[in-house]
């Protein structure tokens, strides 16, 4: 009787133990992919069965590291405040070949020389070479200067809403702050324009970083 009741002891416990067993998982450690190829490979036709188009594919999983940007090779960006140049405005003071012929000035990186409203252009010949005489007005309602220079060449300007003009080149010397040189300038008509000067890159290239958002930067 002992051995019967041990032995359905037995049969009833063990399925327990199954279930138990059944119940427990394993924990795998977390393996972090950074990123996944998936690459196909189709194997080669079936040297018995040719006539099957159908082939089976075969996938692989691949982690590759994603690639990492080199620090070193990354180039600082440059701040205007961070330059030996002077900072200047879109609008400054500039004189014309003397301190008391001041203009306000419209600083325009866009136009290759500098312009200035002249008026009464006659010209003349001084040892050899050709000369322009006219007059400039630093403001408006001023009284009008007389100057002179020479002539370096003529300059055909293309405009957008009327046919292209050509115009006398003078060599001018402009003053702005610091910074005092010769440069050319053609002699225009000025007359609808807010500012009776217009400097362009032949002066500012080199010597100088234009901040359109100021005005009056430059003090004398």
């Amino acid at each position: 009787m002992l051995r019967y009741l041990f032995i359905i002891a037995v049969i009833v416990v063990l399925p327990s133990c199954a279930l138990i067993g059944q119940k427990q998982q394993v924990v795998e450690p977390e393996v972090k992919v950074v990123e996944k190829v998936v690459v196909k490979e189709v194997p080669a036709p079936c040297p018995v069965c040719p006539e099957l188009k159908l082939q089976p594919v075969l996938e692989k999983t691949l982690e590759c590291p994603s690639p990492k940007q080199d620090v070193s090779q990354i180039q600082p960006v440059k701040s205007l405040h961070h330059t030996s140049l002077p900072i200047i405005g879109e609008v400054e003071w500039v004189s014309v070949n003397a301190t008391r012929n001041r203009f306000k000035a419209r600083i325009d990186t866009g136009a290759a020389t500098s312009s200035i409203h002249a008026e009464d252009i006659q010209l003349f010949e001084r040892d050899g070479r050709t000369w322009a005489s006219f007059n400039i007005h630093p403001f408006k309602k001023s009284k009008p200067v007389r100057v002179k220079a020479p002539i370096t060449r003529k300059s055909k300007i293309k405009q957008h809403d009327r046919a292209s003009d050509e115009r006398y080149v003078v060599e001018l010397t402009l003053t702005m702050g610091d910074i005092k040189m010769k440069t050319e300038v053609n002699l225009n008509d000025r007359s609808e324009f807010r500012y009776p000067l217009l400097v362009g890159r032949s002066f500012l290239e080199g010597n100088v970083l234009v901040d359109t958002s100021q005005r009056y930067m430059v003090l004398d």
